[in-house]
Formats: C-alpha cells, sequence, structure tokens
C-alpha cells in the first residue's frame, strides 16, 4: 500500500526506506497521508528526525571505529617495523654467522658474579668491541640495567640525575650498539 502512495524514488533513499520498513513509522506515514493535519504532520517530523539522527550517530560510530582501526593498524605496522627481532640477519660480510649463531646456548659458561663490568658478561667479541665505543656513563647506566636489575628511577638516584636522562642514555647506548652490527 505504501508503495502506490510514495513515489518510488523516495523509497529509493535508504534512510526513508530504513523509517518506513518500522511498522509505528509506517503507521503514523499511513495517518498523515490519510488525514493530512498539523498534529499528525508533527508526529511524523518529530519521529522522522529521531530516525535520522539515530542513523547520523550510528553512521558518524561506524565512520570513527573505521578509521580508528585503520590507525590502529598502520601504528602496529610501524611498531612491528621498528621491533623487528631478525635472529637470521648476517652479522659478517661473507654471511657465515648469523645473530642466532651467536646467542649463548653453553650451559658451561659461569657468569662472574661480583663483577659490575658489563663486559665480563658476554661471551660475543664483537659485541665486546662494540661495547668499548661506548663511554663509561652508558657502560655504567646497562650495566645497572642489565647486571643488577634497577628500574630507572634507582639508577637516576643512584647517579644524581633524572629518570629520562637515564632512559636516554641507555637507549641511544643500545642504538649505537645496533646500527654497529
Amino acid at each position: 500500500m505504501l508503495t502506490q502512495l510514495i513515489p518510488k524514488e523516495a523509497l529509493d533513499n535508504p534512510i526513508i526506506k530504513t523509517f518506513v520498513s518500522e511498522k509505528e513509522n509506517q503507521n503514523l506515514l499511513l495517518l498523515f497521508l490519510k488525514k493530512p493535519t498539523p498534529e499528525n504532520q508533527k508526529a511524523l517530523d518529530e519521529r522522522f528526525k529521531e530516525h535520522f539522527r539515530a542513523v547520523r550517530i550510528l553512521s558518524y560510530f561506524s565512520q570513527y571505529i573505521y578509521y580508528l582501526s585503520i590507525n590502529f593498524d598502520k601504528s602496529e605496522r610501524k611498531r612491528e617495523e621498528r621491533c623487528m627481532v631478525i635472529l637470521d640477519k648476517s652479522i659478517d660480510d661473507e654471511e657465515n654467522m648469523t645473530l642466532v649463531d651467536n646467542i649463548a646456548v653453553s650451559e658451561t659458561y659461569e657468569y662472574p658474579t661480583n663483577s659490575k663490568c658489563i663486559e665480563d658478561y658476554i661471551e660475543n667479541v664483537e659485541l665486546i668491541k662494540k661495547l668499548r665505543s661506548l663511554s663509561q656513563h652508558q657502560k655504567n647506566i646497562l650495566s645497572m640495567s642489565y647486571i643488577d636489575d634497577l628500574k630507572d628511577k634507582e639508577i637516576a638516584e643512584i647517579l644524581c640525575i633524572s629518570q629520562q636522562a637515564v632512559s636516554k642514555t641507555r637507549n641511544k647506548a643500545l642504538e649505537k650498539l645496533r646500527r654497529s652490527c
């Protein structure tokens, strides 16, 4: 019955189509078409405004979630690129040795227990050479972080510097070691 009273172009509009698909809205529309009084028109208009507002809100949140998911995917890909662990990357020019080959699997190696020097805890000769290029301050912070297992805040209190300076120095030292590998 509505298809006879409403033009086909209007029913092709998705908002009108969803509005008319609800039984209560159909009844309001039929009532208005039979008795076009200002009260019926106002009731129909109010109902349509509510419906349109709900459609807009739903559309907004749908788009918002869509773009949030795109940005999340981008940031995850970027994080994965930055934090990629490549254990089969060659560390020499001839591609004979990889990072996996340098992982200590020897159970017979005993680490010094009283030494505060980070170089005493490393078996890889290449890495020891790279460590020697760091400043004493950087070595101290690496030792406190990884040997003494201290938090940045604790290291900062010991060295009388800020926690951010500890973090920045450690990260620069690690980046220097990564670049030289």
